[in-house]
Parts: structure tokens; C-alpha cells; sequence
């Protein structure tokens, strides 16, 4: 992979967005806030087919703005801020996210001490400041019964296929080698890029981080978590909850395929769980949607003046 490094920059902070621009000025906002004291670019590939406001460009004048004219998917647009950069270090971010005072340096430190570190990632927690489990181990073929959306899951979160896939039994704060990371939230070392490749545009989105991360494992290069960096995340506003869950599931079928390797007897019936559980989650949206209507009425409910008839 061919990604030119400018030697008078030090990181690149790629940012994929997608018709959430309020988002977008909170991330870029943050990030200007606690500038980081080095030599850094800022790249932006929005992905919403409409044209960004020439107010959100003047407000951010360093900014360099990448606009496509259809939505590329995730994928393709991250490889196209990558391939933009030019620095030693590549920072990915999602839209959706704010920067702390500690969401870079910390991670720079991390990838010049460990020569075989080809990426690392910070502590990402909720507006709430509760952690979000932003690293996992490598997926085996239950986990996609017992994955963090799965209802199983929902069911017995304690059960143990979900808990050492989601590494849910360790506290996330003190530093640790990974298998994988959470793509919203990625540092990488450019080298590491280079010698693995970008990111597999056959994922439109979901699982290009986690199949960049075994690619680099088998490379030889080393994956970490330091919670001394700490980010963010809210969520994007966007909805599309169903066409999520359709790229979420024909990823995770592409990654078994790929790095598993199942038989054609395997395939079959991981073709029929996913059939299954594409079908139930428009019905597991709109209940989910349903409750949360609920909880918000009898919430607003509860507020409402009581008044007596005398």
C-alpha cells in the first residue's frame, strides 16, 4: 500500500461523517479545544451526497474536506482519508465522537515505545462517562449467537461466550495487548498500514476493523488498549437501524469466510441463523422503539400537576 508520509507532520486525524453535521462541528469543536502540541492535519470524508455548508467550512479553516457525491460506505471513505494523510501516525474517528484533553498524545506515546505496535486505541466511554467495551477477542462461530446486540445476550449477559468475547469480565483500566479494536476509535502506525494494507473495501461498513486487526496479526504486528487516552462516543443521531443490522450481519458473514474458513455445511447454517435474525429485528426495532415510547410517556406522565376535583 502505497501512503506517502510527510516527515514535517507527526498525525493525521481522519474523520468519516454522514449526514449528521451537528456531530461533526461537536467532534471538530472538541478537537480544536484540546488541540494536540504537535504537528497535525485534520481530514474529513463525509459521506452524505449533500453538499457541506460553507459555514461549517469557514469554521473550520484548517480542516481538509473530502466530499463524495454518493455514499461510498464506511469503508471506502476511511481508505480515502488514509490515502490523503501524510503523517507517521493515522488517528480514525467517527463523527459521532468528542475528544478529551487525553484522547491523542497518550496513544502516540504507546506506538513510539512498542516497535511491533501497528495500532492502539483509548478508553471510550457514553456521555454518561460509563465505559463502552471497545476492544474484543477474535470472534469464533458462537459469537454470532452471543454477540453485544445478540438477544441472547440481552438474555444472560453474564453467560461466558459473550463475556470473553466482549472481554467483559476485566475492568479496562490498565494497558493490555488486544486482539482487536472498535473502528470508531483507532490510532495507527503508518508503517503497520503499509506493510498490511488499508482496510477491505468489500465490507461496506462493520468488521473492517476487526479484519484489518487479524491482517495484522498475521503480519506480526501487535494491537493494544491504553485507558490513559479517553474519548466520547454519543451515538449518531442518524437511524437506519435495520439497514445497519443488514450490513452488520453480511460483514460478519464475509469475516467467517474469510478468515474462518468454514465448510460448505457451516456456511449453510450460518446463512440460516443470519436469515433468522435478519427477519426478527425489524420486530425487535419496533419493540424496542414501542418501549422506549412507553418508558418516555409514563416519564412525562409522572411530571404532569396532580389536581383534585373538590
Amino acid at each position: 500500500t502505497k501512503v506517502q508520509v510527510n516527515t514535517e507532520l507527526k498525525l493525521s486525524i481522519v474523520i468519516v461523517s454522514f449526514n449528521d453535521t451537528s456531530s461533526l462541528c461537536d467532534c471538530l469543536s472538541s478537537l480544536y479545544q484540546y488541540e494536540p502540541k504537535i504537528s497535525f492535519e485534520t481530514i474529513v470524508v463525509d459521506n452524505s451526497r449533500n453538499e457541506l455548508s460553507q459555514e461549517l467550512k469557514s469554521k473550520f479553516p484548517k480542516v481538509k474536506w473530502i466530499e463524495n457525491k454518493k455514499n461510498l460506505g464506511f469503508t471506502k471513505a476511511l481508505n480515502l482519508g488514509i490515502k490523503a494523510s501524510g503523517s507517521k501516525y493515522i488517528l480514525t474517528l467517527t463523527h459521532d465522537t468528542i475528544l478529551l484533553k487525553n484522547s491523542i498524545l497518550p496513544l502516540i506515546k504507546l506506538l513510539e515505545e512498542r516497535p511491533k505496535a501497528g495500532a492502539c486505541a483509548g478508553q471510550i466511554v457514553n456521555e454518561q462517562n460509563i465505559i463502552q467495551p471497545s476492544c474484543r477477542r477474535f470472534p469464533a462461530y458462537l459469537n454470532g449467537i452471543f454477540n453485544r446486540t445478540s438477544l441472547l445476550t440481552r438474555i444472560f449477559p453474564h453467560n461466558r461466550f459473550s463475556r470473553r468475547y466482549l472481554m467483559s469480565g476485566w475492568n479496562h483500566q490498565n494497558i493490555r495487548r488486544v486482539d482487536w479494536l472498535c473502528g470508531t476509535y483507532i490510532m495507527f502506525k503508518k508503517e503497520a498500514i503499509q506493510k498490511v494494507g488499508l482496510m477491505d473495501e468489500d465490507y461496506f461498513m462493520y468488521c473492517e476493523d476487526l479484519d484489518w486487526c487479524a491482517r495484522a496479526k498475521q503480519k506480526g504486528w501487535k494491537v493494544y488498549y491504553e485507558p490513559k487516552a479517553k474519548l466520547i462516543h454519543t451515538h449518531s443521531k442518524n437511524n437506519h437501524q435495520i439497514f445497519k443490522a443488514f450490513c452488520h450481519h453480511k460483514s460478519m458473514f464475509r469475516y467467517y469466510k474469510k478468515h474462518l474458513k468454514p465448510g460448505l455445511a457451516t456456511q449453510s447454517l450460518i446463512l440460516l441463523i443470519v436469515s433468522l435474525k435478519l427477519i426478527a429485528s425489524p420486530c425487535l426495532c419496533l419493540l424496542n422503539t414501542l418501549i422506549k415510547s412507553l418508558k418516555a410517556t409514563r416519564s412525562e406522565s409522572r411530571k404532569l400537576p396532580i389536581t383534585k376535583d373538590w
